[in-house]
């Protein structure tokens, strides 16, 4: 890592003060993180209508969510690089656009036989979120002053899990599947002869329809609001940390060079790799358990309740984030805080495990709005944590690497849990998700806390 300098004349130094603007910024950023995040899971809470609609297996359609993850990888670094060289509005209108488009195509998608056209969709949202997940801590630690910047990167987290949860749930309030009656059958003429479903393809296509385009409408929305109101940056720094950084940058002669040379420094730095193996770990489990939610509880809840369930336990992590923001900006104790989060998030899910045979109703929301709570609000937690350990690393690519270790997690995880619980049962999968949670549990003990960015502000 490369040493901190202060400039030697402080004379000079302009004048340290947060705009008001930047809760404007904050509040359009979280309004289309949330509805890129929505369209990650709204078509997994409601497998048995889209497989049927579509005469897909369980196992296809899993890829609305899946193709998230994979197209992440191989993009995350590219978005990484865009979002250091063409600044934060630039980033923020791209990731917009593209959610506004996937939004808008799948609008042409609410028909038997067009699912390759939500795939293709789905890519186009899933390449808007590159370019969303890495900017929280990088808008905060741009528009915010030194007390407040854990918090605002909680609650630009805040905005995306909110997306999961209402993602969760809203997709059945509008989709609820249309089915024939038993007289009504023979007299059927849309009924293809290899089906013997009963569902009224078209007006099942048309509640599909009433959905995908309210969707559509809001991102549209949400993309014209960054046009006209997302500024490139602030008129002041917000805080030393942003000012330090800001004559670092200055210094460098190619811009791909010097990612590049990012890259390198925080590959090397060993904390940071303990703290990416890390949050590898829980992201993996988290995208896990989301998508499989249905199929690790539906034995013994409804459709309906499990879709419930599973709102739950992403808006208990929205406290929890918002919780974890405020900790840190109050104690500053980022070790201490990211472990007793980590820990209570495994025990949480140990119980969880423990008593998904008995299926009591009451018991299972209350240990997922828990293991929600901890699991969710652990990943802003992550975020502050890499900003300090790397500084003065710009906060976009040390987030970008965590979200980068995260989706290759999740993704790897969901397919061997998903193929486990098909052939093995749900207790097997659920000690795979333990066992990755006391490895990170283990690999965050042996970070060494070394607060760099504290330090920049308090001297």
């Amino acid at each position: 890592m490369e040493e901190i300098c202060f400039l030697e004349n402080k004379e000079d130094a302009p004048e340290i003060k947060a705009s008001w603007k930047r809760w404007i910024v904050l509040g359009i950023f979280a309004s289309y993180s949330l509805m890129s995040a929505f369209q990650w899971i709204q078509f997994m809470i409601l497998p048995d209508i889209f497989t049927e609609f579509y005469s897909i297996p369980e196992t296809t359609l899993a890829w609305t969510s899946m193709i998230y993850m994979a197209v992440f990888l191989p993009l995350v670094f590219p978005s990484m690089a865009i979002i250091e060289n063409v600044g934060l509005r630039k980033s923020a209108l791209l990731g917009s656009f593209f959610n506004a488009l996937g939004a808008a195509l799948k609008i042409f998608a609410a028909k038997p036989g067009l699912f390759w056209l939500i795939l293709l969709a789905q890519f186009f949202n899933a390449v808007a979120e590159t370019l969303v997940l890495a900017l929280p801590p990088k808008i905060a630690g741009l528009w915010f002053p030194a007390s407040q910047i854990s918090t605002a990167t909680s609650l630009g987290v805040f905005g995306n899990q909110l997306g999961i949860a209402l993602g969760f749930y809203i997709p059945t309030l509008f989709i609820k599947g249309v089915y024939f009656s038993t007289d009504e059958l023979e007299n059927v003429e849309n009924l293809t002869k290899s089906s013997n479903s009963s569902m009224n393809f078209e007006e099942t296509g048309e509640e599909i329809k009433i959905f995908l385009s309210t969707v559509a409408g809001i991102c549209v929305f949400e993309f014209l609001l960054v046009v006209f109101l997302f500024p490139s940056k602030p008129e002041f720094f917000a805080n030393k940390s942003s000012y330090e950084r800001a004559q670092l940058d200055d210094k460098q002669v190619s811009p791909l060079a010097g990612f590049l040379s990012i890259l390198k420094r925080l590959l090397l730095h060993k904390s940071f790799i303990l703290l990416l193996l890390n949050y590898g770990l829980i992201v993996g489990v988290y995208y896990a358990v989301s998508t499989l939610l249905s199929q690790l509880v539906s034995d013994a809840h409804e459709s309906s309740q499990v879709g419930l369930m599973g709102a739950i336990m992403v808006v208990t992590g929205l406290f929890g984030s918002v919780l974890g923001g405020i900790l840190l900006d109050k104690t500053k104790k980022f070790k201490l805080i990211s472990i007793i989060f980590y820990a209570l998030t495994l025990i949480c899910c140990a119980v969880f495990t423990g008593v998904l045979s008995i299926g009591n109703l009451a018991s299972d929301f209350l240990l997922i709005g828990a293991l929600g709570f901890f699991m969710t609000g652990y990943l802003p937690i992550g975020f502050e944590f890499a900003a300090e350990l790397t500084y003065p690393e710009p906060e976009a690519i040390s987030s970008g690497l965590l979200n980068w270790a995260g989706m290759t997690f999740g993704l790897v995880t969901t397919q061997i849990c998903q193929v486990v619980i098909v052939k093995l049962g749900v207790f097997p999968t659920c000690g795979i998700l333990l066992g990755m949670l006391v490895i990170g549990l283990c690999f965050l003990f042996a970070i060494k806390e070394d607060l760099r960015r504290q330090k920049i502000e308090e001297n």
